[in-house]
């Protein structure tokens, strides 16, 4: 279930975007966690407000090393790739990249964790 309303992050990415803040102060005006504001932030500024909708989502062993793949030829944090895959919940990649440090492409397979090729 969805914790907040697409219009509610809405919301405060356009306050944040008007300069009505910086993401630590709205976080406390809005009672929302700082990585929040900037995570619904960067989805809003590459995908619109399709960047805000509920998205579930399973993703292929290849998907998941082309995401890990570009993070580290663009040296982009979790939140950063993250944003541009439109993966909403940022803390994945690090999951994927810690499965995929301990156990390589297999931790992606069928036997391991995640999604088959």
């Amino acid at each position: 279930m969805e914790k907040y309303k697409t219009e509610f992050k809405l919301k405060v990415v356009k306050s944040f975007l008007a300069g009505d803040g910086g993401a630590k102060l709205l976080a406390r005006r809005w009672i929302v966690p700082e990585e929040k504001i900037r995570t619904w932030v960067n989805h809003y500024r590459l995908h619109g407000i399709d960047g805000l909708l509920p998205k579930r989502s399973a993703y292929s062993a290849q998907f998941k090393l082309q995401v890990l793949s570009h993070q580290d030829r663009e040296q982009l944090s979790s939140r950063q790739v993250a944003a541009v895959y439109d993966i909403r919940n940022p803390n994945q990649v690090v999951v994927w990249r810690r499965n995929f440090d301990e156990g390589g492409v297999e931790a992606f397979s069928k036997g391991g964790k995640g999604a088959p090729i």
